[in-house]
């Protein structure tokens, strides 16, 4: 039985000619409520079309670049970027991966960007070179493995949330959360999409400096020259249109920062002070961070406060500024001017400290001699530059050793001929350390011409340091290196190491004096980072506390254990993380804080019990001044 064929209507059109009041089933009814239709606009349809078009095709190149995502199939990008998206997948994990610390949205963008950006480079590589060797991958279904590798990089993003939470508990800190990892991941999509975009001008710039260069050349030459030319053009686009604008941006915005006059930096009225009326070293020659310097810190009275010593005397506290005209050698001289007109070699301390570049100090640790001394003591300190540390450490290192070595050999001079000599401490953190450690070529040398020293957050480059990894004890980590069972030198992660090794036993030796203690945190880029991080790995990516191996208890480590080296990856990411470690939690990251009471009451040999410390510490965290 058929059923019956459904009835088809004509469709009613409706007739731009037709008179607008009829009604095309019934001629001669009209309904003049109804209003006229006008025609549709060919120019408005057109830009209609091409916004859809746009956004469509805007989808499809999002599509194709997304991480996981991109692995199911290829919709605008040409084929021939295959096997580069494939090495960007593959990175793409490597970039979620821990590295010494949490990542705000702006790291992980840029770790991402990287990343992907190398293993592109590696799979076209990769690729070219199976080409022209005639190598031809094994017949395997494309779309189960590239189901497999996206669901990897799932897994990896889900994986990079979670150690960033084992990561906020070993820092103290609040995990980062999704939103800033999808920012950060939109942000290095973004990233990579513009490197693909530059590595298409410089191949199709090479292509037109090759077809220009095949007339003069041959064709092997000619493709060199051409791909030369272009090399050297981004280079000076880079240079010049970026680095040098963001140095120089830098070092303006550096130098009219030093002129400032913070407004919680008040002109001290001790004479005991720099920038004092009866001082040698006027208040404007301080610039903005020796300003904060004399203007901070506890007096005789918050020193009784704090420790309840009641003979507590008014510390001293020399800064000599950065004023053109001066060398260094003139400052010198003018801290031991300083010096002598303060009274500071009749004290019984004198801390010479080095500041980084652009003059800070780090009050913790200036507090801590000030309050464990009595206040019986001077520190001095002489700004060499108004740079950022990692500005002047790329542009001239050297004036850090330079003034250091001038400082320190001028004061010792000095108190040499005092006759009840002082003793003289050195200190310095990051870049001041670099130049502080530096002052002398060997440990047994500074032990005998100081009573100690205290270096926080070293470089990686700083000369002391580097001999103690080479020379450490057999069985020592390299982030706990063991000189001498401990006997002058001790690294410290923690104040618990001054009383006990990286296996947690005692120290095998008593610690002598001059005590030297190099602070250290597991965490801290600063001390971690150099140029061979990108192809070579280091002991201490060996070592427990790495590969997924827990570093014992002793060790205080704050890294999560299952940071691995990768070739390329490592080095930028520490490098990054160079950038954010001084935001990471008190001591954390390149963050010295209130260890440094129990640092230093060791190197001077101080009994002190853990709430005076405590109470030391709490001090410098309610009136520290901040940086500027």
């Amino acid at each position: 039985m058929r059923l019956p064929t459904p009835l088809r209507l004509p469709l009613c059109r409706y007739n731009p000619g037709h008179s607008t009041g009829t009604n095309p089933r019934s001629p001669h009814k009209t309904h003049k409520s109804r209003k006229t239709r006008q025609p549709h606009s060919p120019h408005k349809a057109h830009k209609t079309h091409i916004a859809l078009t746009t956004i469509s095709a805007a989808a499809d190149l999002l599509a194709d670049l997304t991480p996981a995502l991109r692995m199911r199939k290829r919709r605008r990008l040409p084929k021939k970027m295959n096997a580069g998206i494939l090495g960007a997948e593959i990175a793409t994990w490597w970039a979620l991966s821990p590295s010494l610390l949490l990542h705000p949205w702006w790291a992980t963008a840029a770790n991402l960007t990287f990343a992907q950006g190398v293993g592109h480079l590696i799979g076209t590589t990769i690729s070219w070179i199976s080409q022209r060797s005639g190598l031809h991958p094994p017949e395997v279904s494309r779309a189960k493995v590239h189901g497999v590798l996206g669901l990897i990089t799932l897994s990896s993003a889900a994986l990079y949330l979670r150690r960033g939470q084992e990561q906020a508990a070993l820092l103290g800190t609040r995990a980062r959360g999704v939103r800033p990892a999808a920012t950060g991941v939109a942000v290095g999509t973004a990233g990579y999409a513009a490197m693909l975009l530059a590595g298409e001008l410089t191949q199709r710039g090479t292509q037109g400096a090759e077809a220009v260069l095949r007339a003069a050349l041959p064709p092997r030459l000619s493709y060199a020259g051409a791909l030369l030319t272009v090399g050297t053009a981004w280079m000076l686009l880079w240079d010049r249109l970026f680095f040098h604008r963001l140095i120089r941006g830098l070092s303006r915005r550096a130098e009219i920062l030093n002129r400032a006059i913070p407004p919680f930096a008040h002109r001290p009225s001790e004479p005991q002070r720099s920038g004092s009326s009866q001082s040698l070293e006027p208040w404007g020659y301080l610039g903005a961070q020796g300003r904060i310097n004399v203007s901070s810190g506890p007096r005789a009275a918050d020193i009784r406060a704090v420790t309840g010593n009641t003979h507590a005397t008014e510390p001293i506290r020399v800064f000599i500024g950065l004023v053109p005209g001066r060398s260094l050698e003139q400052a010198a001289q003018a801290a031991v001017a300083e010096l002598e007109r303060t009274g500071a070699f009749s004290r019984e301390v004198i801390v010479i400290t080095h500041p980084s570049g652009t003059g800070w100090l780090p009050d913790y640790s200036l507090d801590a001699v000030e309050f464990l001394t009595g206040g019986n003591c001077a520190t001095v300190a002489m700004q060499y530059t108004y740079l950022p540390s990692a500005v002047s450490y790329y542009q001239d290192r050297s004036t850090a050793l330079i003034s250091a070595r001038l400082l320190v050999r001028a004061v010792v001079k000095r108190a040499a001929r005092s006759p009840r000599p002082p003793r003289i401490f050195l200190s310095g953190e990051s870049l001041g350390a670099y130049g502080m450690a530096g002052v002398f070529d060997s440990l047994a040398e500074l032990r005998r011409h100081v009573d100690g020293a205290l270096f926080s957050g070293p470089p990686r480059s700083t000369p002391l340091t580097a001999w103690l990894r080479r020379q450490r004890q057999v069985g020592s980590p390299e982030r706990l290196s063991l000189l001498n069972d401990g006997r002058h030198l001790r690294v410290c992660a923690h104040p618990g190491h001054l009383s006990y090794d990286h296996s947690g036993q005692p120290y095998r030796q008593s610690w002598q004096h001059p005590r030297v203690v190099v602070a250290q945190h597991a965490s801290d880029p600063i001390v971690w980072w150099e140029p061979s991080l990108f192809y070579r790995r280091p002991d201490w990516l060996r070592e427990p506390g790495s590969r997924g191996v827990r570093a014992p208890a002793a060790h205080h480590s704050d890294v999560v254990r299952r940071m691995r080296w990768v070739p390329l990856i490592t080095g930028w990411q520490v490098g990054v993380d160079m950038l954010t470690c001084t935001r990471a939690p008190g001591n954390h990251g390149h963050n010295y804080h209130s260890e440094f009471a129990a640092y230093w009451a060791g190197i001077l040999g101080v009994e002190a019990s853990r709430e005076l410390l405590h109470r030391c510490a709490q001090w410098t965290r309610r009136n520290g001044k901040r940086r500027v």
